[in-house]
């Protein structure tokens, strides 16, 4: 009983840091960080109590969390140290940062046992099996993502619209993206499977933050950066570069699910390159993958 309840508050722990990340990157409140990084630190040892984290993952973990709340000090060190060497550390210490994440998203961290909360399950009778699981390290991964974007104060260049605009437009963007899904042969599924509050809850949850604060967030307001002083279509090629790593990233399920995924990223990298708001991208990304999951064949034919 004491393990249950420390594991389900473990999980709204992640949740509510996840949710109070994205909306202290999106109002450039970057001194949340601490109490974010301590309330991470605490559902961290909670799932190590119930045994969802192993003690060595856990340690790791922890370690990551401690070192994630020096990034802006070391950050601004490194910014005010001129020289070849202070700019390879920092940039070292941004890819260790991002590879770390993309293994934990990709569960290749040991010691780490996610709950499964529905397994071998059919959602679509011409699709095969899938399981849902509640991902306490792509969730993980998400957070330390959004740390890392409040310790580089990374956003878009000069947003181009008022985010309430982008807002109204975003059921126009998933209806694009669901029609291009089923003209590249995502047949119609009208269906409400009992799994489906589950797989809402978790979808946001454990897997589309970490993947917009990683592409959106991450990948292309840093190529957009890099290229600034190279082209005045900076912005633009950080954004279709994006789309095009995000469309490669889904080519387990084929390549048309690659080029269906990239077309998805450029609506997605436009939201948050229009509004400014990464909470927008995430909606749109959210919603798209509800509308698949609900309208179409999921995840993919066999």
């Amino acid at each position: 009983m004491a393990a249950t309840f420390a594991l389900s508050i473990g999980y709204l722990l992640l949740a509510g840091v996840l949710a109070g990340c994205v909306w202290a990157v999106d109002s450039k409140t970057h001194q949340r960080l601490k109490p974010m990084a301590a309330l991470t630190g605490a559902a961290t040892l909670l799932f190590m109590f119930t045994q969802h984290l192993q003690v060595l993952a856990g340690i790791f973990i922890l370690l990551l969390i401690l070192m994630s709340t020096a990034l802006p000090f070391i950050f601004n060190t490194f910014t005010h140290q001129k020289g070849f060497l202070f700019t390879a550390l920092k940039f070292a210490l941004i890819i260790f940062m991002v590879l770390t994440c993309f293994a934990l998203a990709a569960h290749l961290i040991p010691g780490i046992n996610n709950t499964l909360l529905h397994e071998n399950i059919i959602i679509s009778e011409s699709a095969g099996t899938i399981n849902i699981k509640a991902n306490i390290d792509k969730a993980l991964a998400g957070i330390l993502l959004l740390f890392l974007i409040m310790a580089l104060k990374l956003k878009p260049q000069d947003p181009y619209s008022k985010p309430a605009r982008q807002l109204s437009l975003i059921p126009l963007y998933i209806s694009l993206v669901l029609i291009v899904a089923y003209l590249s042969g995502l047949h119609l599924d009208i269906k409400m499977p009992p799994q489906t509050l589950s797989f809402v809850v978790t979808n946001l949850f454990f897997s589309v933050i970490a993947e917009e604060a990683l592409f959106r967030g991450i990948l292309q307001n840093s190529l957009s950066q890099f290229l600034k002083d190279k082209t005045r279509f900076s912005a633009h090629l950080g954004l279709i570069i994006t789309s095009l790593m995000f469309g490669l990233a889904h080519i387990g399920g084929g390549w048309h699910f690659v080029i269906l995924a990239t077309f998805a990223g450029l609506l997605y990298g436009w939201v948050y390159q229009k509004s400014g708001q990464l909470s927008l991208a995430i909606l749109t990304h959210w919603g798209v993958n509800i509308g698949h999951f609900l309208l179409l064949v999921y995840p993919v034919p066999k």
